[in-house]
């Protein structure tokens, strides 16, 4: 009988234990919360326009090397961040070098912008760092590119330059950057 008794009071035992873990789970699964957030849902919808001149033609300080100004229209239905990137050939007396264009006293290139950009780094990001593009249609980003004759001089005679131009769009918030355009410019002398 006392065993009886014990394998009786094991049992409760062993049942209210699981009893008080099932009922604790659940508690603390009931309770669980996940913090709120938003999600933008919708398509980023770009296109872009404009042109170099043809490469073959002879430049000179002061040419603006766009056949047509550069520009994108905005079509997207959620909000998006712009930037761009522009390398060139430097040529200096001792050396030719692939230059990331910053508007510095270092820069034989010139780039007319038609909207705010503001530079950070390597890349000129449209209108500030954060700052979303909220509004559709066109908008204008570069008039004009050329060589200025005060920075440039003979040193560039009879060489071939090369001149990119890196268009990067994506959604306002948390998420990378895709490429848009990548425009290419190389010239030397006409053949």
């Amino acid at each position: 009988m006392k065993k009886l008794s014990i394998v009786k009071s094991l049992f409760v035992l062993v049942t209210m234990f699981v009893l008080v873990v099932t009922v604790t789970y659940a508690w603390i699964a009931y309770s669980e919360s996940i913090d709120g957030g938003t999600i933008s849902a919708g398509e980023i919808d770009y296109t872009y326009g404009g042109e170099f001149n043809d490469g073959s033609e002879i430049i000179y300080p002061s040419k603006n090397l766009l056949s047509t100004a550069i520009t994108v229209n905005n079509q997207s239905s959620i909000d998006t961040q712009l930037r761009l990137i522009v390398t060139y050939t430097l040529i200096d007396d001792a050396s030719t070098t692939q230059k990331i264009y910053k508007d510095d006293g270092n820069d034989d290139l010139k780039v007319v912008f038609d909207s705010t950009f503001v530079v950070d780094g390597d890349y000129w990001y449209y209108q500030a760092l954060d700052h979303s593009i909220e509004t559709m249609g066109v908008l204008s980003l570069i008039s004009s590119i050329y060589y200025d004759g005060n920075d440039s001089s003979n040193e560039y005679a009879s060489q071939n330059v090369d001149i990119n131009l890196l268009i990067q769009v994506k959604q306002a918030d948390n998420v990378s950057w895709s490429e848009l355009a990548t425009y290419d410019f190389e010239t030397g002398n006409p053949t």
